[in-house]
């Protein structure tokens, strides 16, 4: 594993890294389901949700390809088409309920707050978040995790979208540390760690559950943990 001396200051993925974005998504599913039922509709639950995820990580493939991204009721409205559902408004339907639930479900990771507590008053810290402009900040402030960053950078504010070097570089300039100095820590390769790692940035690959950390190869990053509050730790804290 590379040292992590000399690290100045401290870069964040917000969704799966600092809260629960899995979470809340189950529960806006939960709480489409609910709806359907009420409503008479008779799926396979199990059916449903699966290609729910098949066609949610279709959009997130696309999105860090092309930057594409489709709307939440276009996938409901496929799925209403797929399971043979109403088209009467129910997928408009479907979408308020399951983004109601969503939010309302979203939380900050138990360990997130006690961690960048204990991080702020020693390096400057940094948001990075990949998604449409509007979403990305209500995460923001449901979540509260706004006053432990010295800066947000909501990707789409600027027209980009991790993994763009330009992304990191914006973040590196606002730091004003050399790409050695700079650390990030985020839960998805593709967009948090292979370029920055590229770049001379020091990296921190957050993979949470027993089923994806026997898949994840740990050379890819400079250190694989299972949450943020090992990061102290890889600092001598």
């Amino acid at each position: 594993m590379k040292g992590f001396g000399g690290v100045r200051a401290l870069v964040f993925d917000m969704d799966q890294t600092l809260i629960d974005f899995a979470g809340s998504r189950e529960a806006g599913l939960r709480a489409t389901l609910n709806l359907l039922d009420r409503r008479g509709h008779k799926v396979s639950g199990k059916a449903f949700l699966r290609r729910h995820a098949e066609i949610a990580s279709q959009e997130d493939a696309a999105y860090l390809a092309a930057g594409t991204w489709r709307p939440t009721q276009e996938r409901f409205r496929i799925l209403c088409e797929e399971f043979s559902l109403p088209s009467d408004g129910l997928a408009r339907d479907l979408t308020q309920r399951y983004t109601e639930a969503r939010y309302a479900n979203l939380r900050q990771y138990p360990e997130t707050a006690a961690t960048l507590d204990r991080l702020k008053g020693r390096f400057p810290l940094f948001l990075v978040t990949n998604g449409p402009s509007a979403h990305q900040h209500r995460e923001i402030e449901v979540t509260g995790v706004a006053p432990y960053f010295a800066r947000l950078f909501v990707c789409d504010d600027f027209g980009l979208r991790k993994p763009d070097p330009r992304v990191f570089e914006l973040i590196r300039s606002e730091a004003r540390f050399k790409p050695e100095e700079m650390l990030i820590a985020g839960d998805n390769p593709d967009a948090d760690i292979d370029e920055p790692r590229r770049e001379g940035w020091r990296t921190v690959w957050v993979v949470r559950d027993d089923a994806s950390r026997k898949l994840a190869d740990p050379s890819r990053a400079d250190a694989l943990v299972r949450s943020v509050d090992e990061v102290p730790a890889l600092l001598g804290l």
